[in-house]
């Protein structure tokens, strides 16, 4: 194949400043990993913004490992890192390490073969639930150490060793998912016998039946020498790496088919570092330690239609892989900066400029040490199951999110149009509007269902009475009081926390307790036909006159008297009315007579009518006898009563008797 080389001078533009993010810029970020950053050997995590600007240290790690070698996004949104030993009697480290809380765990290796349990450099590859990964065999093939493949369960934190070959020696690479389900890797060095080796194999391994097959053993048939970076699965299906070459090649690019086996290469610019990068174009891009006008490095483009490679641009001693951002740029470290490629525009930017450290090195990162996040929709839990609203009363939820573009209210799995922020609001709730809630979040990353939540409609109560109180009085319904008459709504709050309704029909009872007197006769006026009444003696502290309870009330003896009126539990007592005229008018005794008088004894009343009722009343009003004149003439025995003054009534004649012993 004809390789071709176009140099292309290009003026390097170092660009410092402050990007103002909207929404959709704050959910990406590129996180990596360095060593030597801020005196450091043991190696950061870092991060940059979208653009790849304003550098940061987030975590530094300690001494018990060596700089870390791989840094890989899960699914789970966390990043996993691999730290190789730092000690024959260390483990070897899986570091997961959480972007939004910033917590941290880790996992030792396996340690049967301290020797065995290095992790290479490679990125690890995610399938159904693990994470495939490699490690490194440090010794000769005859000593009996080799590589083994694992896989890390994310859900258990355990190790699984998956190949333990002898002739799985020195792999180099992570490994990339073709069509026919099979992951492809790299080794950096096979060798079988003494006399039987190779500069490097490609290799496939089947994680059904955990079973791995040689597919290109470099240097073989003039292959290029020594893969030394990942793997890049392009949109074509085809596979492509690059091969660093030897001291007298320099380097290739090579193009594999998973599918038929085919392998071909083309020479590339001087010593490839990091693998090929898919470009928004369908080409890929890459980089070269060597070349270029200055003789540093190039940042290299190559179409696999054309098979032709191109030098894109100039750069300066270049490190670890591109990598395509989803804003469709590059992003890749040289020697002592952290620059932006455009491939659509063919344009660099220098993003981030490392400073000198103490012993006046640049901080520079390491190979294959940068990757993208995206922070899909976060937000803070709704910890209630079932949420009650109240009928007829405005009900509101609000999402706590901080990260959230888009909001799509649902209900019982349909979504509610007119429900599109991060309020879930109900103006007047019905039991229509009972159901089971969440809502769907979105923003550039990704989408994000909230907690599913229960919407209970509590019933308002409504609440009808009719009150009747007296005049003077006051009646308070929750924060309301009324006195006069009237139709008065009040709201007050169940013990289910929603409203009452109290509706109350008032009515005011106004008595009003008056006599009216002619002579010895006294009557309440103008009373209500249900009214209920009581006659006193005012002069004796209103004592009840026993018996009077008509509206009306004949006097028999001189005195104050008031009445009281009572109707529905409301009364009222006159004012007192004084009488002063018993006794200075004759009775009509021509119809009854009493005698003796004083009596001792018993006493016998005379009378023309007979069937009469007779009461006699002490001074004070008492009822002392009741009995009836059938005859004309009636004896009653008064030798028990006490000396003093009594009324005889007989119907309207009144007469006093004095019993005297």
């Amino acid at each position: 194949m004809k390789t071709t080389f176009e140099n292309k001078v290009i003026t390097l533009i170092l660009t410092f400043f402050t990007v103002n993010t909207s929404l959709v810029c704050a959910q990406r970020e590129f996180w990596g990993i360095a060593q030597g950053i801020e005196n450091n050997y043991q190696g950061v995590i870092f991060k940059l913004d979208s653009v790849g600007s304003n550098f940061q240290v987030v975590y530094s790690f300690d001494s018990t490992c060596f700089t870390p070698k791989s840094i890989t996004l899960g699914g789970n949104g966390k990043l996993y890192i691999t730290r190789p030993k730092s000690a024959i009697n260390l483990p070897s480290k899986l570091f997961e390490f959480d972007v939004e809380t910033g917590s941290s765990q880790s996992w030792d290796f396996f340690n049967d073969a301290p020797s065995f349990s290095s992790p290479t450099q490679g990125k690890l590859l995610e399938e159904d639930g693990y994470l495939y990964g490699a490690t490194d065999c440090s010794a000769n093939w005859n000593t009996g150490q080799r590589g083994k493949m694992y896989r890390f369960n994310l859900t258990t934190h355990t190790f699984e060793i998956r190949i333990n070959n002898s002739t799985f020696l020195r792999p180099w690479s992570g490994m990339v998912k073709a069509s026919n389900g099979l992951l492809f890797g790299l080794l950096h060095y096979i060798q079988f016998s003494s006399s039987e080796f190779y500069f490097g194999g490609l290799y496939s391994y089947n994680p059904v039946n955990n079973t791995f097959n040689y597919r290109v053993r470099f240097g073989e048939f003039g292959e290029s020498l020594y893969p030394n970076a990942e793997l890049t699965l392009h949109p074509n299906g085809k596979i492509y790496g690059t091969c660093y070459g030897s001291s007298v090649q320099i380097g290739a690019i090579f193009e594999f088919d998973p599918i038929t086996n085919a392998y071909s290469e083309i020479n590339s610019p001087q010593k490839p570092v990091g693998g090929l990068c898919n470009g928004p174009n369908g080409k890929l891009y890459g980089a070269s330690y060597f070349g270029g006008e200055f003789g540093n490095g190039t940042l290299y483009e190559y179409d696999p239609i054309l098979d032709t490679v191109q030098v894109k641009q100039n750069l300066y001693n270049p490190r670890g892989e591109l990598l395509l951002a989803s804003n469709n740029k590059m992003y890749g470290f040289a020697e002592n900066f952290v620059y932006e490629y455009d491939p659509l525009a063919d344009t660099l930017i220098v993003r981030h400029q490392f400073q000198p450290n103490n012993l006046g090195y640049y901080d520079t990162p390491t190979f294959g040490s940068i990757i993208e996040t995206c922070k899909k929709p976060k937000f803070a839990p709704i910890d209630q199951d079932t949420i009650t609203a109240c009928e007829n009363q405005f009900f509101n939820i609000v999402i706590q999110s901080n990260n959230t573009a888009h909001y799509r209210w649902q209900k019982n799995g349909v979504s509610i149009f007119a429900q599109q922020d991060s309020i879930l609001s109900i103006l007047s709730p019905t039991f229509a509007d009972t159901g089971y809630y969440y809502c769907k979040l979105s923003n550039v990353c990704g989408e994000t269902l909230t907690d599913t939540f229960y919407l209970k409609i509590l019933p308002e109560n409504t609440i009808n009475q009719d009150i009747t109180i007296c005049d003077g009085e006051s009646l308070t319904v929750g924060n309301e009081t009324y006195s006069q008459p009237g139709i008065f709504s009040a709201f007050l709050t169940a013990q289910n926390g929603c409203d009452s309704i109290v509706t109350t029909n008032l009515t005011v009872n106004d008595l009003n307790a008056e006599i009216v007197s002619e002579g010895l006769q006294l009557s309440a006026s103008n009373q209500p036909s249900n009214a209920q009444y009581q006659w006193v003696n005012c002069d004796e502290n209103y004592v009840e006159i026993i018996g009077e309870i008509n509206p009306d009330y004949t006097v028999i003896a001189n005195g104050s008297y008031a009445v009281i009126v009572e109707q529905n539990e409301c009364r009222d007592t006159s004012e007192c009315v004084a009488v002063t005229t018993v006794g200075l008018s004759k009775p009509k005794y021509d119809k009854i007579d009493v005698y003796p008088n004083p009596a001792d004894e018993y006493i016998s009343i005379l009378s023309n009518e007979k069937s009469q009722t007779v009461n006699i009343y002490t001074s004070s009003g008492q009822l002392i006898y009741l009995g009836d004149l059938n005859q004309h003439q009636k004896e009653i025995s008064v030798k028990n009563w006490a000396n003093g003054i009594y009324i005889l009534k007989i119907g309207a004649i009144h007469s006093k008797i004095t019993i005297q012993h």
